[in-house]
């Protein structure tokens, strides 16, 4: 008890620690809801956190998921383990999963031109857009912009020569995708990626089933977000939906040893900093003792981060229904599986 209280002085003062702990491979799943549910609600309250979900994984499986806070306060109800959440980015691993299985099969090759295979993809009279592939849309080196730009076709370099985050490169590959199966985004990750693993709480489009267990989002201040969105087409790059459970599942396999495609996703392509780069889906980062993937979600009223060591088999996924959670995903990781966290002071 002692050594939960000394680790918990740290978090709540968040300064004076040093951020970079060992792993916390063995610590039992007891141990670990110990520190949440000591830490957590003051820490939620300080900055207007309204709920959090979070999956631990050890050894390649999950062992807790542990749910803290309110998912809608109009109704008080309570965030649950099958609360649903909007995930947003973290639909975009979920999707190179999806693509490099299509690759996999023959569908597609990662590294023929998207325009080869959808010749009026971009409309833009750049030739450089031609050169565009999948292998660099999912490592964010297209040069194609992100969402909010007035241009969104124009490039901000040569495809394939440095990084710059792109979910308008996702939609494109989506489309892509589409033509060549002949079925939409959320049939193909439904046969590919949600059946196959068990994930029967997530999907790309809403789903009328979810109402009575989603957490209604809110804005930087604490005020619930009452309107929430309902997409009947699904987006690579932000309409995910899924609860922690679902994409610890989705996780697990990610640190799975002799899957090929999973391997594929977390080879470097491009380098950002020394501490970060970009695979094929996963952003990487150096971590002791072994390298990790890592990635955000963000959408208005909602925020989710996940952490994976696959040499270690340890993840964790958090999940809120707030846009300040980012100022917990240190101490949150700290309590659950510790290591160094370079994407958290990078991103």
């Amino acid at each position: 008890m002692a050594r939960i209280i000394i680790t918990l002085s740290c978090l709540l003062v968040l300064t004076g620690c040093d951020q970079a702990t060992p792993l916390r491979l063995t610590e039992s799943s007891a141990q670990t809801a110990a520190s949440l549910e000591s830490a957590l609600p003051e820490l939620m309250r300080k900055n207007a956190v309204s709920g959090i979900g979070v999956a631990v994984i050890r050894n390649g499986k999950a062992t807790l998921v542990k749910s803290i806070g309110v998912a809608n306060d109009t109704m008080q109800s309570s965030i649950k383990p099958d609360t649903i959440f909007e995930v947003a980015s973290l639909g975009k691993p979920v999707f190179a999963y999806l693509a490099l299985r299509l690759a996999d099969d023959g569908l597609f090759n990662l590294d023929v031109p998207l325009t080869q295979y959808v010749p009026g993809l971009f409309s833009a009279p750049d030739p450089r857009l031609q050169a565009i592939t999948a292998r660099m849309v999912l490592s964010h080196s297209s040069g194609l912009p992100n969402f909010g730009s007035d241009h969104p076709e124009q490039l901000e370099f040569d495809p394939g020569v440095a990084y710059q985050y792109s979910g308008i490169g996702f939609e494109r590959l989506q489309r892509v995708l589409e033509v060549l199966s002949g079925k939409s985004l959320n049939e193909l990750a439904q046969t590919i990626v949600f059946e196959p693993l068990g994930m029967t709480s997530t999907s790309y489009i809403w789903r009328e089933e979810y109402r009575p267990r989603f957490a209604l989002g809110h804005d930087g201040k604490g005020n619930q977000l009452n309107q929430a969105r309902k997409p009947d087409r699904g987006n690579a790059a932000w309409s995910l939906y899924s609860t922690p459970a679902d994409y610890a599942k989705f996780v697990e396999r990610q640190l799975r040893h002799d899957d090929p495609v999973t391997a594929a996703m977390t080879d470097p392509q491009i380098k950002i900093t020394d501490e970060i780069s970009w695979g094929v889906g996963w952003s990487l980062q150096s971590t002791k003792p072994n390298s990790s993937f890592w990635h955000w979600g963000s959408n208005p009223g909602y925020r989710g981060y996940v952490v994976g060591y696959p040499t270690e088999g340890i993840a964790v996924i958090v999940l809120s229904n707030s846009e300040t959670m980012f100022k917990l995903v240190e101490p949150v990781i700290q309590m659950t599986i510790g290591g160094g966290l370079p994407s958290y002071h990078w991103f």
